[in-house]
């Protein structure tokens, strides 16, 4: 169906204007249609979508494995048709186990602010003590935003075990020998080669590079005298890598 009549049929479903589920559907897939603690309007929301022709996929979001509770590919080496990762014991990975290779751009952002105490020249000062005191203490807010985007490789398991994460920047890559070069970007680009010439028949997908989600809740992080707000992409991204490898999951069973 087009944009228009998707948009029509799930305000009549969820309720809204048509316009809002419109601009929602132009976005890039995977898109979240419904986000809801009631069960019944989820199967049934479901129901009507697989019935109108489209891929739909329903999870319990409590099945979403957060990225940082991923096993962290930050020290990894390729050994006989499998790839270890993982401390203190690494795991091992098959080529024949992986489901899906998604590939992602995560972004965090950190807005710090602090209050910093000075000296300040005091003229009026000076003359009401005759010269012995001639500053005062002042206090100023500070203000400053920091941002991180990096690439990120998700690697879902057909087995079921948590999924592995690479991260672009966080990654040591010895493990690429002969093939290591002088970035960061260009090393995580030979990793992701070759674990996809490790699991050939694996579906490697880059839509979640071009999602625009908007970030989670912020997270207060705060110390003497200072306090910072950040704010990041992953946990709308993890939701959508999972929701990716769940339809991979469907479609290799059909």
């Amino acid at each position: 169906t087009s944009p228009e009549a998707e948009a029509a049929a799930l305000a009549e479903e969820l309720g809204g204007a048509p316009y809002e589920h419109r601009l929602h559907l132009l976005g890039v897939s995977p898109l979240t249609v419904v986000r809801t603690a009631d069960r019944e309007l989820a199967m049934r929301t479901l129901a009507g979508l697989r019935e109108r022709g489209h891929g739909a996929i329903a999870c319990d979001e409590s099945a979403v494995v957060p990225s940082h509770t991923m096993l962290s590919m930050r020290h990894f080496r390729f050994d006989a048709g499998a790839v270890l990762a993982g401390e203190p014991e690494p795991e091992r990975l098959v080529g024949s186990d992986v489901l899906a290779l998604l590939r992602a751009t995560h972004r965090t952002d950190v807005e710090t602010s602090a209050e910093v105490q000075g000296k300040k020249l005091s003229v009026s000062r000076a003359i009401m003590t005759g010269g012995l005191l001639v500053s005062r203490t002042v206090t100023r807010h500070d203000r400053s935003s920091d941002s991180d985007i990096q690439q990120v490789l998700y690697v879902f398991r057909k087995s079921g075990d948590r999924p592995w994460l690479l991260r672009e920047r966080s990654a040591n890559y010895a493990a690429l020998g002969s093939e290591l070069g002088p970035s960061s970007l260009q090393n995580f680009g030979t990793t992701v080669r070759r674990l996809r010439e490790l699991a050939p028949d694996a579906p490697y997908d880059e839509r979640l590079m071009k999602l625009r989600r908007a970030p989670g809740p912020p997270v207060v992080r705060g110390a003497v005298g200072s306090q910072s707000v950040v704010t990041s992409t992953s946990s709308t991204l993890d939701l959508a890598a999972h929701l990716l490898a769940l339809w991979f999951r469907h479609r290799s069973s059909q």
